[in-house]
């Protein structure tokens, strides 16, 4: 184990010092996306929103969460911006209307449940 590690390390550093270029590439894709490589699906993303993982962005949690909802503050659109700004959501996602309408009817069930 301890050596196919090695190799591996070995290995990308022989590859990224013969061709930099993909090394820059690889910097500057790192460096524009947050994405986190596996996307949050449209009912978690909510909850995540209910829970308070966004407050840094501005989405407050649990009743202040539910009235924001109701006043219109707090969007299915806006939701996926933000999962797409915290890395939870690739930014394709902005324009997925079938992930949207997910994300809203979510907003609508949670609503409903409180």
């Amino acid at each position: 184990m301890k050596n196919l590690i090695s190799s591996v390390i070995y290995t990308s550093m022989l590859i990224l010092m013969v061709n930099p270029s993909y090394a820059n590439d690889l910097a500057m894709k790192s460096q524009n996306s947050r994405f986190i490589g596996y996307e949050t699906n449209p009912h978690n993303l909510v909850d995540l929103g209910y829970q308070g993982y966004f407050k840094d962005s501005g989405i407050p949690s649990a009743g202040l969460f539910l009235h924001q909802v109701n006043t219109g503050k707090i969007t299915a659109q806006k939701l996926v911006q933000i999962g797409i700004d915290n890395g939870r959501l690739s930014a394709d996602k902005i324009n997925d209307d079938s992930y949207i309408n997910s994300v809203a009817s979510y907003l609508r069930q949670l609503n409903q449940i409180h």
